[in-house]
């Protein structure tokens, strides 16, 4: 095959609809041959018929002012508002219907009753488990994670490969993140255990910022797009006999990280604001609604009752300011205003 003829393939839209390509190419299967020997990375997962998966990462956008918004430093922990939103939203990716007041009674101590709460108090667990630091990412702590979902012994539970693919992962960490979430699925366990682990890697390598917004949520708003990708590969595997885990990472780059954080994350603005700007109790409550109001509204007085040991004054204060410098973004209403935190 020519330079210009690989080329004509590797630039088609369709690249990776292989059933369409190969009615499209006469020559596609000596493409993907060339593409195998040259570009393609091994990685350390293998799929039924112990050939190793592979990825395509020339492939991939990136937009990696996005990646470093992504990544911006916080002092911010899963808190309530977050961990209820998580729970709801991962388990309704599985269509497992709950609401967010089991959710709440659940995770303040009610005890498991029924199946439904069972699967709650799991989540919630794993959780707390993955959002603690001191935490790291090993072979005794991915059979903890097993557990705390599936509370039997692991099966098929692959953790050689995750420690040996994080250990040697030439990419960065987002992509990282998503082979590491395919491979979990591809093991057909179910979407909780992979989307825990994806975060799990991605808070234990300081992109603390993934747990402000609910994570599972931004995949919910395009859960199609999600499972059309990981049935993608499956029928690409049919053409190609390889488990190519490109289209999958695709996704995450072009539909959740990108936007998720577009525009310019808020995240990474108050970094770049001048910190002499604020005061140290400024501060604190600008931490405290990261981690515990998220994407959600909040009043003053209701900041002032959660948050607690702070002057009405003070937190009036923060709000007038922190929303002039579009940090947060203010709704007038007929009897109060909302605050949120600015997209």
């Amino acid at each position: 095959m020519d330079i210009r003829r690989y080329h004509s393939i590797r630039t088609d839209k369709d690249l990776y609809q292989f059933g369409l390509m190969i009615r499209k190419y006469n020559d596609f299967m000596e493409y993907l041959s060339i593409t195998d020997d040259l570009f393609v990375h091994r990685l350390p997962f293998t799929d039924v018929n112990q050939s190793p998966m592979i990825y395509l990462d020339d492939y991939v956008t990136k937009n990696f002012r996005i990646i470093k918004a992504y990544s911006a430093e916080t002092e911010s922990c899963m808190k309530e508002s977050a961990l209820i939103d998580e729970i709801y939203c991962t388990l309704l990716l599985e269509k497992i219907t709950t609401d967010k007041d089991t959710i709440h009674t659940m995770i303040h101590g009610k005890k498991a009753c029924n199946k439904e709460e069972l699967r709650i108090c799991a989540v919630y667990n794993a959780l707390m488990f993955i959002s603690d630091l001191s935490n790291t990412i090993t072979k005794e702590s991915l059979y903890t994670l097993y557990n705390l979902v599936y509370a039997v012994p692991p099966v098929n539970w692959n953790c050689e490969e995750i420690l040996a693919f994080i250990n040697e992962s030439p990419y960065e960490e987002l992509t990282t993140a998503a082979i590491l979430h395919y491979a979990v699925l591809y093991r057909k366990h179910n979407g909780i255990l992979a989307r825990l682990v994806h975060l799990w890697y991605l808070i234990q390598n300081g992109f603390l910022s993934a747990v402000c917004v609910p994570f599972s949520g931004r995949i919910l708003e395009y859960e199609e797009e999600y499972h059309a990708s990981y049935t993608l590969i499956e029928s690409n595997y049919n053409v190609s006999l390889r488990i190519d885990s490109t289209p999958f990472v695709q996704f995450f780059h072009t539909s959740l990280y990108n936007q998720s954080y577009q525009p310019k994350s808020v995240i990474q603005r108050y970094t770049e604001t001048d910190s002499h700007l604020f005061t140290n109790k400024e501060r604190l409550l600008w931490d405290f609604v990261v981690s515990a109001y998220g994407t959600q509204s909040f009043t003053t007085k209701q900041l002032e009752k959660d948050y607690g040991n702070v002057a009405y004054a003070t937190v009036r204060s923060f709000v007038l300011k922190f929303t002039e410098l579009r940090l947060l973004k203010a709704t007038q209403l007929s009897t109060k205003v909302l605050y949120r935190i600015s997209k």
